[in-house]
């Protein structure tokens, strides 16, 4: 995820890799960023270290986080991937990344039901809502111009 000012053109990202959280926006109090590892230790571990990891940040709901990422894990509970898409061309083997990649996107969508879509939606939305994104850049929150001029949202 990369969140820029259109203002300044300023960046901060977060990136999800191998169970780790990294990037910028972990570091919004200064000093260098360290990545925030997920582990499967149980007994509300992933929650625990969710809800940390958020706080830490100081930009949105411990709570709202750590539920969006329960129901994206419950929804994706029966997620299959196809794995890597080859084909032969004149008896040789070639990897197709266009095909692997939207395998991979009809897996995701295979494993979502119409109530868990909503279910991510409607978490991802409260979530968002309860975050701080001015902090991130400096800026003061409630002076903002919004991009489409409706100041209600």
């Amino acid at each position: 995820m990369t969140l820029t000012d259109p203002d300044s053109g300023d960046t901060k990202s977060l990136t999800y890799r191998d169970g780790c959280l990294s990037g910028d926006l972990l570091d919004l109090m200064g000093g260098e960023a360290k990545p925030v590892c997920m582990s499967d230790a149980g007994d509300g571990a992933i929650d625990q270290q969710v809800s940390d990891a958020i706080e830490q940040m100081g930009i949105g709901d411990p709570e709202l986080a750590t539920k969006l990422v329960n129901t994206i894990r419950d929804a994706l509970a029966d997620y299959e991937p196809s794995g890597i898409a080859v084909h032969e061309v004149d008896g040789r083997w070639y990897v197709s990344p266009l095909r692997t990649y939207y395998e991979l996107f009809d897996d995701v969508l295979a494993a979502l039901d119409a109530g868990e879509l909503r279910a991510i939606i409607d978490d991802a939305k409260a979530f968002v809502h309860s975050m701080d994104v001015g902090s991130m850049f400096g800026d003061d929150p409630l002076d903002y111009t919004p991009i489409n001029g409706d100041s209600s949202d």
